[in-house]
């Protein structure tokens, strides 16, 4: 009902109360008139006008129980709901089978948390006045006052007298997910499951939360039984392709990467834990590079696929390839920075300075506000020995400011280099020094190593390159220089 109906309704019960009679007094149309005009005021949110003339009005006739109710509405658009719920009441005690007035008191009750009296007024209304959206409003009600059991027998009626619904099953699981008691979640379920045995999306709820759980047998063997009887069910099919993804060995991985009733975002999203694994060093006991090769074919176009097998290359050491992979991402979707940003990673440490010259210069083209194209450009200059370019990017890219530790362990090995080319080396060991050793990379240790052979400290330079090859150094290079010691 909108908001003019319920004025009109209510003025013609009002009217009917005050002015019951077939001839109307003076008195009693000025009271109409006023009437009136107060809810005028209450429409345009002039709220202490109208509640002076109800009150004026009350006066007059103190058990009207519309009066009263339009009060409490105006004391609930203010916010003092004492007032408000005081004044439903009254409108209630007068009229007790009004369901309108009810109706306001458990959206008061609502609106101050008292959860089991709005409960027990939607229980009021519903036996006056039995509707599904009565029954919906008291079934919530139940839940925010956790009385799990009502809730549970309010739906149980509601589900008799209005037909299957899953929305309504669902009312009565999540509220005992959400306080965690599962055990009677399940019972539910169950229960329901059983009620209903052709309804597939109860099935396919209980087998979601068996598979929440950890319960993977049991929920293997519900979505079984599903699809035996709906081989067809998407949603079944999805949930078994999601439970086959738990088993990581080879052959089982190959077999859920490569199933398209996965979708690829699910895949990916399986695979990041163990690739995070795989990047740390760590045996994840599957071959990834496999894996990756199973998701290109699915998935040529997938610029997300590319980047993912860039990154597994890139965790299996093999630079050169993540490289192409990187590139291919690239090329199907520019937008993600973090991918330009590996790319040109991969190129400086293998040495690429043609690649990372032409990469870090598009970078800059697509994104100016980034740090890490100034970066890699300032890398490029110093390699080539132009000191005055590499000094100017190296500035730029602090201007745009520097969050990843990477960068800016990297821009201060820079400086250092900077500092070393014109031998000073104090100047240069100071910013070394500012960089923790967990931080230090292999450029730090080779820098370090160059400077104590320079000094003469042999045993120093040897413990320095050592550590730049440990750090992932240039080899060949590092060992040339350990050779000449």
């Amino acid at each position: 009902m909108s908001r003019f109906l319920l004025f009109i309704g209510l003025i013609g019960l009002t009217f009917s109360g005050l002015f019951a009679q077939e001839r109307y007094t003076e008195e009693q149309i000025a009271l109409q008139d006023r009437f009136i005009q107060a809810n005028q005021y209450k429409l345009l949110a002039k709220y202490d006008q109208a509640l002076e003339i109800y009150e004026s009005i009350i006066e007059a006739d103190p058990v009207n129980a519309s009066v009263h109710h339009d009060m409490a509405r105006v004391y609930l658009a203010q916010e003092e709901y004492a007032k408000a719920e005081s004044t439903a009441k009254k409108a209630i005690k007068f009229d007790p089978r009004n369901v309108w007035y009810k109706m306001t008191l458990a959206e008061i009750y609502n609106l101050t948390e008292q959860y089991a009296k709005e409960a027990q007024t939607y229980k009021d209304i519903y036996t006056l006045q039995p509707n599904i959206d009565v029954a919906r409003r008291l079934a919530l009600a139940y839940a925010m006052s956790g009385d799990y059991s009502a809730l549970e027998e309010a739906v149980d009626i509601s589900l008799g007298e209005y037909g299957y619904d899953m929305s309504w099953i669902d009312m009565v699981v999540d509220p005992l997910m959400d306080s965690e008691q599962n055990n009677a979640a399940e019972k539910a379920l169950k229960k329901y499951a059983i009620n209903y045995p052709t309804e597939s999306d109860i099935q396919v709820r209980l087998a979601e939360y068996y598979h929440y759980t950890g319960q993977a047998k049991e929920s293997k063997k519900v979505v079984s039984q599903l699809l035996e009887r709906e081989p067809e069910n998407d949603q079944a099919q999805k949930l078994m392709a999601l439970l086959q993804s738990e088993d990581q060995s080879d052959d089982a991985m190959l077999s859920w990467v490569s199933d398209e009733r996965l979708d690829l975002d699910i895949k990916i999203k399986k695979l990041l834990p163990i690739l995070n694994d795989h990047s740390a060093g760590k045996n994840v006991g599957v071959d990834l590079s496999e894996v990756a090769t199973a998701l290109r074919e699915d998935h040529p176009n997938e610029a997300k696929v590319w980047s993912l097998s860039g990154d597994i290359a890139y965790g299996d050491g093999d630079l050169m390839a993540a490289i192409d992979y990187y590139e291919k991402a690239i090329e199907l979707d520019k937008s993600v920075y973090p991918i330009w940003h590996q790319l040109m990673l991969c190129q400086q440490l293998t040495g690429d300075i043609k690649g990372l010259a032409e990469w870090s210069e598009k970078a800059l083209d697509y994104y100016p506000n980034q740090s890490g194209p100034y970066y890699f450009q300032a890398v490029v200059y110093l390699l080539q020995d132009d000191v005055s370019e590499s000094e100017y990017y190296i500035s730029e890219a602090e201007f745009m400011g520097v969050k990843d530790p990477y960068l800016a362990v990297g821009l201060t090995e820079l400086k250092a280099q900077i500092k070393a080319k014109s031998e000073q080396w104090s100047e240069a060991i100071a910013l070394l020094n500012t960089i923790p050793d967990q931080a230090k990379s292999a450029a730090t240790y080779e820098l370090l190593g160059d400077y104590h052979y320079s000094a003469g400290d042999k045993s120093a330079a040897t413990e320095n390159y050592g550590k730049a090859l440990k750090k992932g150094g240039d080899k060949a290079r590092l060992n040339q220089k350990l050779q000449s010691i």
